[in-house]
């Protein structure tokens, strides 16, 4: 019967249509994606409602122009009112110490990593930086694993620029009352040593956080408070 095929053809595109931006909800950095996804679906209601129209006849043509309206648009603007309400990665909340200069915060274009950073000038130029690192974590990443990630990408960066890089085994402390490893990194470049200490935690909400302070060899130990102040601000939680 006529009715039976709207009514089936309905519910095809409302499963459809929830699917389809169901699927990209858990990723809100996604949205050039989302606004297509609704564009194409948007467009397609007027071929839809036509073949709906010819195929039961007139007599539903009204409740099928309403029925397919309310069923693909109502997904698309859920969707786009959840992005415009939820920052994938807010930025860690810190207050840079004294002195310290804070940089524009970067994302990753997937959206899953947000990096804050301060720089310290002496005589008009960077003598070391403070870089606070929010990023999302599988579960199944032990801390371990992630360190040895960070670590072999820095060593490829060094051998780039023609730098040897001595590592310190890690050790384990606690951090904002997380299981943490903490390493010291020493940089061999073309004008002296360069020293680096790191701390990274795995937190809540499947979240991965880490803290970076770099100088050179001659002032290092000087700005350390530096690098404790933040460490203590720094909260590894969504919307720390």
């Amino acid at each position: 019967m006529p009715w039976l095929a709207y009514i089936a053809a309905t519910v095809a595109l409302m499963l459809l249509a929830w699917w389809r931006f169901a699927t990209l909800l858990p990723t809100p950095s996604r949205m050039p994606l989302v606004l297509a996804a609704a564009a194409g679906v948007v467009l397609l209601i007027p071929a839809v409602v036509t073949f709906i129209s010819i195929l039961v006849g007139s007599r539903y043509r009204i409740a099928g122009i309403v029925t397919l309206t309310v069923v693909v648009t109502l997904p698309s603007v859920m969707t786009l009112a959840w992005e415009a309400s939820h920052d994938p990665m807010p930025a860690p909340s810190l207050t840079w110490p004294a002195g310290w200069t804070a940089l524009p915060v970067s994302r990753a274009v997937a959206g899953n990593m947000v990096t804050s950073r301060a720089v310290l000038t002496v005589n008009k130029q960077s003598a070391a930086n403070l870089i606070a690192i929010k990023e999302g974590n599988s579960s199944s990443v032990t801390l371990e694993a992630g360190i040895n990630v960070v670590v072999k990408s820095e060593r490829a960066f060094a051998s780039l620029k023609n730098m040897t890089l001595d590592v310190s085994p890690p050790v384990e402390v606690t951090w904002d009352g997380y299981r943490a490893l903490e390493y010291d990194i020493v940089m061999h470049t073309d004008h002296g040593l360069v020293r680096q200490r790191s701390i990274r935690t795995n937190g809540t909400g499947k979240l991965a956080c880490s803290l970076s302070y770099v100088a050179g060899e001659r002032i290092f130990d000087n700005h350390l408070d530096a690098y404790d102040a933040i460490k203590h601000q720094f909260v590894c939680r969504p919307g720390g």
